[in-house]
């Protein structure tokens, strides 16, 4: 063993092979970014170089460094090819703050920013939206935060809301109102019927969730995230017991808040 791991480390590379896992159907990362980054950072890999030469723990870490990136392996073959298979992550929401602030949640709950050159086609939420990118990645612990954790401090932080300061209870506000938009969008992307319905989500200055369906002139306000499934299984019954008779540009406003009953406006 101690043999066949000398003549591994004495081996000479034999190229660079990058394999980007595109399932998700996303371009954030091209094979020239991850060479030019390995480059930029001093870990250029040659042919001819031998293993025992090439830092490959810190390559890894600074590929898996990479905001768009959702985990990445760089090892050696037998025959000395370098290979590195990166995962992507995958935004299931973009975000656009009142101010201007653009961002994306993945499909992990975490907040990820923009590319300068590819958008992700997924749905959008915009409206009083509180929640910033800089305090939400201080939550994400270094893109390394557990969303359950995060929903227990969460809960335990509303419990005792009443000792906490208006600065504290803002944060706390800003960080439920983030667990709700996420919870939603996860909800839609995960059913392919609302995936291909609802086009976008806003949030209205009562703090009520709207869907804007990409089908119909209509509003469907959703209120708050609880018994999502109901409330969305009460609106697809609606569909096809109501509007395929009526027709879809009947009404203006659909309000699921009640419940037990579809409350219409018409147009």
């Amino acid at each position: 063993m101690a043999f066949t791991s000398k003549q591994k480390q004495n081996q000479a590379t034999h190229g660079l092979h990058i394999t980007i896992d595109r399932t998700s159907g996303d371009y954030f990362i091209v094979e020239n970014d991850v060479t030019e980054t390995l480059k930029n950072l001093g870990f250029e890999v040659e042919d001819g170089n031998k293993i025992s030469q090439l830092a490959i723990h810190q390559m890894e870490t600074k590929i898996n460094n990479n905001p768009f990136v959702q985990n990445a392996e760089v090892f050696t073959t037998i025959d000395g090819k370098v290979k590195v298979k990166i995962l992507q992550r995958k935004p299931i929401l973009r975000v656009f703050r009142p101010n201007g602030e653009s961002f994306y949640l993945d499909q992990n709950g975490r907040v990820m920013p923009l590319s300068y050159t590819y958008s992700s086609r997924v749905l959008v939420a915009n409206g009083d939206i509180k929640f910033r990118y800089s305090r939400s990645y201080k939550l994400t612990n270094n893109q390394k935060w557990n969303l359950n954790k995060f929903q227990q401090s969460v809960y335990k932080a509303t419990e005792k809301s009443l000792k906490l300061s208006p600065q504290e209870l803002d944060s706390l506000n800003e960080q439920k109102q983030m667990m709700q938009l996420f919870s939603l969008a996860n909800f839609i992307n995960q059913n392919p019927f609302w995936n291909a319905q609802i086009n976008q989500v806003f949030i209205n200055q009562n703090g009520d969730f709207e869907l804007i369906p990409r089908v119909g002139n209509h509003r469907i306000i959703l209120g708050n995230t609880q018994n999502m499934d109901k409330k969305f299984n009460k609106l697809k019954l609606f569909y096809q017991k109501g509007l395929n008779n009526t027709g879809w540009n009947e009404y203006s406003i659909i309000n699921l808040k009640f419940k037990n009953q579809v409350v219409c406006t018409k147009s």
